[in-house]
């Protein structure tokens, strides 16, 4: 099964990053016109004048909230590959007591 999914992996991942790579040429002109707008100008000066402590905060309120969410995810996808296991191991011992009786 990993040798037939392999060449389709692959692919997938250069298509996302092709993609990413055109979105990039592409979205670089929208970026720098925002960035010239008064409005971000103003939040960019408004950044620049805080002091190491108010910069660290900033940045780590945003942290603070997402970083559960990628453990939240982790238990989910954990939780979820047990469930198949343990439908797959019941699926594999029925087969193994259906051909051991026959």
């Amino acid at each position: 099964m990993k040798k037939i999914l392999t060449p389709f992996v692959i692919v997938a991942a250069f298509l996302y990053f092709l993609l990413d790579l055109l979105f990039g040429i592409f979205l670089r002109p929208v970026n720098r016109w925002l960035a010239r707008l008064r409005l971000f100008e103003k939040i960019r000066k408004t950044i620049e004048g805080l002091g190491p402590y108010a910069t660290l905060t900033l940045i780590a309120i945003p942290w603070v909230l997402l970083e559960p969410a990628k453990l939240v995810g982790l238990f989910v996808i954990a939780r979820d590959m047990a469930n198949r296991a343990w439908r797959f191991n019941g699926r594999t011992s029925a087969r193994k007591k259906r051909d051991q009786n026959s």
